[in-house]
């Protein structure tokens, strides 16, 4: 009997592996806009409708455990989680160069998201995980007669990540996870100047590593803490320029790192609250430089001098009827970038989101998570030296903001 059951538990891993390597292939994510440029928190509903608090410190899904992959070990048996999603990101802007004034609106793309994440726990001591899904992405286009078009055009990147982790329970309150990361990401750039034409680079999809720790306590049986260190890939892109003129086109990009704290605290018969703090290490970008040695122009060199970011989140979680939760919940991220730094491409100021979502509970082992967040991303100034940014100064505001809607779906077994 027991050799069945083992039996069992590994068809039922299989079957749940294989379904979810197809839905990946199906459902790679697009592009896409958020916090900073980061849109792994958005992956799941269940965080979308609290605006992502508490993101340390939930374990009730393997999608929303898989951020901290320490908070596996809280979930028995076996679970998968799957997510999809769509941003509609808005932004214009008013530009004013040397060559004259713009009013630019709609210059995001809006994109689909779409997260899977499966756990099992093998006994008391490990729970095995695995995630796949988005972690940053960003599509802005101008078009060719942008004003700024020395600049930019067109940035696009989109990424694609795969998180194996393994959770080990120290004690019962206690519990250690670590996960490697591996990112596939795909880049495009372009630019157009006078007498040129447009510069298109058509760069090589590039491959890269990091790695998400994460410690879970629970001193209590209503508290939960949760600690989040993510160590985010740095990517290295090669290609070539396609049009304008030839030659070869190199591009390093800077991910920052991320460290957040989570709290989840049950108030029983009344609501479970959440809160966060998380702090981004985005002064690694430090400057851009595309190195072009066969280009007229010379590199494209642009000084970003970003300084190191918080984001800071409460919400709360409360039962409706007996199988229906409602959510809500609300972050504030600071301002990273000066208005002397804020190059069109990454027009982020400070940033504000809404959420709100349900859970239905359809039986004792399925759940079906609704979630909805509004961020406003804030009004930024820029204010660009021709100096510092190839003989091209910039002056102007931009304005953006996004509407997030995720649906997930988990499942226990």
């Amino acid at each position: 009997m027991r050799i069945f059951v083992e039996k069992l538990k590994v068809d039922k891993v299989s079957a749940c592996l294989c379904a979810v390597a197809l839905a990946t292939a199906v459902f790679a994510p697009q592009s896409a806009m958020s916090s900073g440029n980061e849109i792994s928190g958005e992956a799941s509903a269940r965080f979308l409708g609290r605006a992502g608090a508490g993101r340390a410190a939930d374990p009730e899904t393997a999608l929303s455990a898989s951020y901290n992959p320490a908070q596996y070990s809280a979930l028995p048996g076996l679970n998968l989680s799957v997510s999809a999603g769509y941003i509609a990101p808005e932004g214009d802007a008013d530009i004013t160069t040397a060559f004259g004034s713009d009013g630019r609106d709609d210059f995001y793309e809006n994109g689909p998201i779409a997260a899977f994440a499966l756990s099992y726990q093998a006994n008391e001591t490990f729970t095995f995980g695995l995630s796949v899904g988005p972690s940053f992405g960003l599509t802005v286009d101008h078009g060719s007669d942008f004003s700024a078009s020395p600049l930019v055009t067109r940035v696009d990147m989109k990424t694609f990540a795969i998180t194996p982790a393994v959770s080990v329970a120290l004690t019962d309150e206690l519990s250690f996870g670590v996960a490697p990361i591996a990112e596939i990401a795909i880049f495009d750039y372009r630019s157009a100047v006078a007498g040129v034409g447009v510069i298109d680079r058509d760069y090589d999809p590039s491959l890269a590593f990091g790695a998400v720790f994460g410690l879970r306590y629970e001193p209590t049986p209503t508290t939960n803490l949760g600690l989040m260190a993510r160590l985010s890939p740095d990517h290295e892109f090669e290609g070539k320029i396609t049009s304008g003129f030839s030659g070869s086109s190199d591009y390093d990009h800077d991910a920052p790192n991320i460290v957040e704290l989570g709290l989840r605290q049950e108030v029983p018969g009344i609501a479970t609250l959440f809160a966060g703090v998380a702090w981004y290490g985005w002064s690694v970008v430090d400057e851009t430089e595309i190195e072009e040695p066969d280009s007229p122009l010379g590199d494209v060199v642009a000084p970003r001098d970003w300084d190191d970011g918080w984001r800071f989140s409460v919400g709360v979680e409360r039962d409706l009827t007996s199988r229906l939760t409602g959510r809500f919940g609300v972050s504030y991220s600071t301002n990273f970038i000066d208005e002397d730094r804020r190059v069109p491409d990454v027009p982020y100021d400070r940033q504000i989101r809404l959420g709100l979502g349900l859970s239905y509970a359809v039986t004792d082992a399925t759940g079906v998570h609704i979630g909805y967040e509004y961020a406003d991303l804030g009004d930024g100034d820029t204010d660009l030296s021709a100096a510092d940014y190839g003989g091209l100064a910039v002056n102007g505001a931009h304005h953006s903001s996004a509407h997030v809607l995720g649906v997930e779906v988990s499942r226990r077994f």
